[in-house]
């Protein structure tokens, strides 16, 4: 995968396996919400594995001024970061 993204700006969100991660050792984890009355997704802002900025948690408040989170979609966020803590 790193292969995949090395030299393009996706190439933050992938670890470099010489290095290692997080998440190459098994201690991370890429998780949603699901909701469930219906079995959907829960709105978070993006899709899934998205490795825009928008998916950073550091440009929450950034992207909230600027309309592109919703308030909604901010709170799914925060609902789930506090379950894994």
């Amino acid at each position: 995968m790193y292969a995949f993204v090395e030299g393009s700006p996706q190439q933050d969100y992938v670890a470099n396996p010489q290095q290692g991660s997080m998440h190459n050792f098994g201690l991370a984890l890429d998780l949603t919400l699901f909701d469930k009355k219906n079995g959907l997704a829960v709105d978070m802002g993006t899709e899934f594995d998205d490795f825009s900025e928008l998916a950073q948690p550091r440009l929450e408040p950034h992207f909230l001024s600027q309309g592109k989170l919703s308030h909604t979609q901010r709170a799914h966020r925060l609902i789930l970061r506090e379950a894994m803590e």
